[in-house]
Protein backbone atom coordinates (compact mmCIF):
# COMPACT_ATOMS: atom_id res chain seq x y z
CA UNK A 1 0.00 0.00 0.00
CA UNK A 2 1.20 3.31 -1.14
CA UNK A 3 0.67 6.89 -0.30
CA UNK A 4 -1.43 7.47 -3.67
CA UNK A 5 -3.64 4.75 -2.25
CA UNK A 6 -4.14 6.49 1.40
CA UNK A 7 -5.09 9.60 -0.58
CA UNK A 8 -7.92 7.94 -2.94
CA UNK A 9 -9.05 6.30 0.44
CA UNK A 10 -9.08 9.65 2.06
CA UNK A 11 -10.92 11.20 -0.16
CA UNK A 12 -13.72 8.09 -0.71
CA UNK A 13 -14.21 7.99 2.91
CA UNK A 14 -14.91 12.11 2.86
CA UNK A 15 -17.01 11.32 -0.02
CA UNK A 16 -18.80 8.67 1.73
CA UNK A 17 -19.20 10.41 4.89
CA UNK A 18 -21.09 13.47 2.64
CA UNK A 19 -23.30 11.19 0.95
CA UNK A 20 -24.06 9.47 4.57
CA UNK A 21 -24.79 12.80 6.40
CA UNK A 22 -27.43 13.77 3.01
CA UNK A 23 -29.22 10.34 3.68
CA UNK A 24 -29.62 11.05 6.82
CA UNK A 25 -31.57 13.80 6.48
CA UNK A 26 -34.32 11.72 4.87
CA UNK A 27 -34.99 9.62 7.57
CA UNK A 28 -37.83 11.53 9.77
CA UNK A 29 -39.34 11.48 6.32
CA UNK A 30 -39.69 8.04 5.73
CA UNK A 31 -43.07 5.84 6.81
CA UNK A 32 -42.85 3.93 10.12
CA UNK A 33 -40.67 3.46 12.34
CA UNK A 34 -39.20 0.50 10.98
CA UNK A 35 -38.34 1.96 8.06
CA UNK A 36 -36.50 4.81 9.86
CA UNK A 37 -34.58 2.75 12.70
CA UNK A 38 -33.11 0.58 9.98
CA UNK A 39 -31.96 3.69 7.83
CA UNK A 40 -30.79 5.02 10.90
CA UNK A 41 -28.90 1.38 12.13
CA UNK A 42 -27.60 1.09 8.17
CA UNK A 43 -25.93 4.93 8.77
CA UNK A 44 -24.44 4.91 12.28
CA UNK A 45 -22.97 1.63 10.81
CA UNK A 46 -21.43 2.61 8.10
CA UNK A 47 -20.36 5.57 9.75
CA UNK A 48 -18.57 3.52 12.22
CA UNK A 49 -16.89 1.38 9.68
CA UNK A 50 -15.54 4.61 7.95
CA UNK A 51 -14.27 5.31 11.33
CA UNK A 52 -12.08 2.60 11.79
CA UNK A 53 -10.81 2.67 8.40
CA UNK A 54 -9.97 5.96 9.15
CA UNK A 55 -8.24 5.11 12.46
CA UNK A 56 -5.93 2.52 10.63
CA UNK A 57 -4.52 4.92 8.32
CA UNK A 58 -6.96 3.41 5.65
CA UNK A 59 -5.31 0.16 5.34
CA UNK A 60 -8.19 -1.76 4.39
CA UNK A 61 -5.74 -4.74 3.18
CA UNK A 62 -4.18 -5.86 5.96
CA UNK A 63 -6.61 -4.95 8.81
CA UNK A 64 -10.12 -6.10 8.29
CA UNK A 65 -12.77 -3.40 9.11
CA UNK A 66 -15.85 -4.89 10.77
CA UNK A 67 -18.34 -3.84 13.72
CA UNK A 68 -17.56 -5.21 17.02
CA UNK A 69 -20.89 -6.12 19.15
CA UNK A 70 -20.39 -3.64 22.15
CA UNK A 71 -20.06 -0.19 20.43
CA UNK A 72 -22.64 -1.44 17.63
CA UNK A 73 -24.99 -1.75 20.84
CA UNK A 74 -23.74 1.66 21.37
CA UNK A 75 -24.58 2.60 17.91
CA UNK A 76 -27.89 2.02 18.27
CA UNK A 77 -28.99 4.63 20.68
CA UNK A 78 -27.30 6.96 18.19
CA UNK A 79 -29.60 5.55 15.35
CA UNK A 80 -32.50 6.00 18.38
CA UNK A 81 -31.89 9.55 18.40
CA UNK A 82 -32.12 10.00 14.45
CA UNK A 83 -35.39 8.34 14.34
CA UNK A 84 -36.97 10.69 16.69
CA UNK A 85 -35.97 13.71 14.99
CA UNK A 86 -38.84 15.90 14.09
CA UNK A 87 -38.59 16.05 9.76
CA UNK A 88 -36.51 19.01 8.37
CA UNK A 89 -34.47 19.24 12.07
CA UNK A 90 -31.43 17.02 10.56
Amino acid sequence: MNESFRALMRHEVARARDLLKEGVRIIPSLGGDGARIAVAALATAHSAMLDEMERHGFDVFSHQVRLRYRPSLRRLSQAWSLVRQPAGTI
